[in-house]
């Protein structure tokens, strides 16, 4: 058994470990295997992955060996669980590949590791001790007394062109070569900017401070991401090796992450990355209460406090997210009120947020001329989503352009579904229902367009499907999302919905192969009268068309029931969209006119999918193209409502597809009102 020093600074003590020295030649045989494959002529992803793996169980290696010598508790907790961290962080970046080629060992090793976290956590408790005390007074002197135009800084880095770094890494770089030249403590002053680099300080690059002009003017920003091709390792935005001896270590690996450095407050600084001091960088997981030295990167974005935001591992944090992306919404909704529509997009324009136009295919800065109809207008869009590389995807994922779709004979003749493509409908719009109910429970004043998109985006690729607008024709976005005047197709934005408004969500999803599209229009927060009727009299609309469907029914009469029951309740119907047949392709035949009089030809038969999706006006029914070659709204300004399903012809009638379930939200009240009356 090996004897585990440890230290707190008046008085030693020995806790015997069983588990740490069989995880230490775990690690070692770990770390042989991964340099002995990584020589094997391993290419791409994986022979880096490989080589990421033997880095980190080298560091693992030496995080495990530093507990044989004197330490503090505190940084014999943050070596293991650093030890843990890094372990599954090589896990995840082969599992990212090819996981039926990750021996057993491997797996075995997270529990040798975990067993060893909690023997020395449990043991080290039973000790009446004194915790030790974290020696960072002078690194908190300097950071606290910066000043730019006073302070001396050995390495400036400026984005500009006014120094002669324009890169962190290209300080880092030089203050590497200076080699024992080098000052004995160096601060590299980086000047306001947004640095999109991913920064790497070595394990003998010590004693380094890093000082900034400010927490939202000095950013460092990386994009590397793992379905972009780079492993979960070499995606860190930032990342600070230390030697062995030290407790301080420090990388992020997040898709997309920002760390700001700030002069306003020490403890919102990039830390100091000195010999001298021990900085643990471990909370409370969130979930299990473990330690846990993963952030959330959408709570790093937010600057939310790093307890109830840290995670122990990926795993925890996947099963928290339904859960824990409430607290995003909750900390963006109190800042609603924090700056003006035009400071907002003033702030997005500079964050690379554009203005759509082209659909799709162009952006820009400036707010397109235009003669709207209404009172909304179109905001800056983020970029388009990536989605995994496991996910099946469509022919137009990559380019934009639908390949099999326009030359199928099913534009012009009706496919009669087999009974497994029938199954696979059903599961596909089962899907596309709980999307849009998660969608629906997000909508309320305060909230943009943008995050219902993010919400829709996020649900479909944790179900391991793909959102099916995503780059159809180039639509830019996961969801359309219409509001107010809009009839159809609005683009996700930075608009925030406000009291009053109506929202039409429009989700399809593409999953197993095939296609399932529906759209509900809500209410956000307390809307007039007008507004209710028209939402209303739109949904009963598509409830009567849907109460005709059966075999032997002509297409054309759905139009008919449509166009009866909106003039009845003084409203229009606009004549420019129509249902379509659904499945493996997205829009295919038959088409549904939603106007009476139509000349639609066929009639529905056992077997067939499609759907029916009316768009009522408040006003006329004519519609006019907004300059992004997507959003189209009505003619007048007047407000707009739509809803949608996917439908099954059966032998006896008709089966919802796309139906609400018991768990979908309570959002419509006329529905409330027939549950009690029945």
């Amino acid at each position: 058994m090996a004897a585990v020093l440890i230290s707190t600074g008046e008085e030693e003590y020995y806790i015997g470990h069983q588990v740490t020295p069989i995880a230490c030649d775990a690690v070692l045989k770990a770390r042989n295997w991964a340099k002995k494959a990584s020589q094997s002529r391993e290419v791409g992803r994986r022979g880096v992955a490989l080589s990421d793996c033997v880095k980190l169980y080298n560091d693992t290696n030496d995080r495990l060996q530093s507990l044989l010598s004197p330490h503090g508790y505190e940084d014999g907790q943050t070596w293991l669980t650093g030890a843990l961290t890094s372990h599954r962080t090589c896990l995840d970046a082969l599992n990212d590949t090819t996981a039926s080629l990750v021996p057993q060992p491997l797996h075995n090793l997270t529990l040798l590791l975990s067993q060893a976290l909690a023997s020395y956590v449990l043991q080290s408790q039973n000790k009446d001790r004194e915790q030790p005390r974290l020696h960072v007074e002078a690194n908190r002197g300097i950071l606290v007394s910066w000043d730019a135009s006073k302070s001396r800084a050995d390495f400036i880095v400026a984005k500009d062109g006014s120094s002669h770094y324009q890169t962190i890494n290209q300080a880092v770089a030089a203050l590497t070569q200076m080699g024992a030249n080098r000052p004995q403590r160096v601060i590299i002053y980086v000047k306001a900017g947004v640095y999109r680099e991913n920064v790497v300080i070595g394990r003998r690059t010590t004693k380094v401070m890093l000082v900034g002009d400010g927490i939202d003017t000095t950013i460092i920003t990386g994009n590397r991401n793992v379905p972009d091709g780079s492993t979960t390792y070499s995606s860190a935005t930032f990342a600070a090796e230390k030697e062995r001896k030290r407790a301080f270590f420090f990388r992020s690996w997040q898709t997309l992450n920002c760390y700001r450095v700030s002069k306003s407050s020490y403890d919102r600084k990039i830390g100091s990355m000195d010999g001298d001091s021990n900085v643990h960088a471990y909370s409370s997981c969130a979930r299990c209460g473990k330690p846990a030295q993963l952030q959330c990167p959408k709570c790093v974005e937010l600057k939310l406090p790093r307890e109830g935001s840290a995670f122990c591992t990926q795993d925890c944090f996947k099963a928290s997210w339904s859960s824990h992306k409430s607290v995003h919404l909750k900390a963006k909704l109190s800042t609603v009120s924090a700056c003006t529509p035009e400071e907002q997009i003033s702030t997005l324009l500079n964050q690379g947020w554009l203005y759509c136009l082209k659909k799709g295919q162009a952006r820009t800065a400036n707010l397109p001329h235009f003669d709207w109809t209404g009172t909304l207008r179109p905001y800056p869009i983020s970029k388009r989503h990536t989605v995994h590389a496991h996910i099946e995807k469509p022919d137009w994922e990559i380019d934009g352009i639908p390949k099999i779709e326009p030359n199928s004979d099913l534009q012009h003749v009706v496919e009669i579904k087999t009974p497994e493509q029938i199954e696979r409908m059903r599961e596909t719009c089962r899907l596309a229902r709980e999307v849009l109910d998660a969608a629906a429970r997000v909508i309320r004043p305060g909230v943009t367009t943008d995050e219902i998109d993010e919400v829709v985006h996020e649900a479909t690729v944790a179900a391991g499907a793909y959102p099916s607008p995503l780059n159809y024709h180039f639509f830019p976005k996961s969801c359309c999302t219409s509001v107010n005047e809009v009839i159809c197709h609005g683009i996700p934005d930075a608009r925030r919905l406000e009291d009053g408004d109506i929202v039409n969500v429009d989700v399809s999803v593409y999953y197993k192969g095939v296609h399932g599209d529906l759209n509900e229009t809500f209410f956000v927060g307390n809307v007039d009268e007008a507004s209710e009727h028209l939402v209303r009299s739109t949904y009963e609309c598509l409830e009567k068309a849907i109460s005709i469907v059966k075999p032997g029914v002509r297409f054309r009469e759905v139009g008919e029931v449509i166009n009866r029951h909106a003039s009845m309740s003084g409203l229009s119907v606009v004549k420019s969209y129509c249902g379509h047949g659904i499945g493996e392709l997205f829009h295919c035949a038959p088409n549904i006119p939603h106007y009476g009089k139509n000349k639609a030809v066929g009639v529905m038969k056992a077997g067939q999918t499609f759907t029916i999706e009316p768009m009522i006006n408040a006003g006329v029914w004519r519609d006019r193209m907004w300059p992004d070659g997507w959003t189209d709204v009505t003619a007048d300004g007047k407000r707009s409502a739509q809803f949608e399903h996917t439908l099954l012809v059966t032998e006896t009638g008709v089966e919802v597809l796309t139906g609400r379930l018991p768990s979908s939200p309570n959002v419509f009240p006329w529905l409330n009102a027939l549950t009690s009356s029945g």
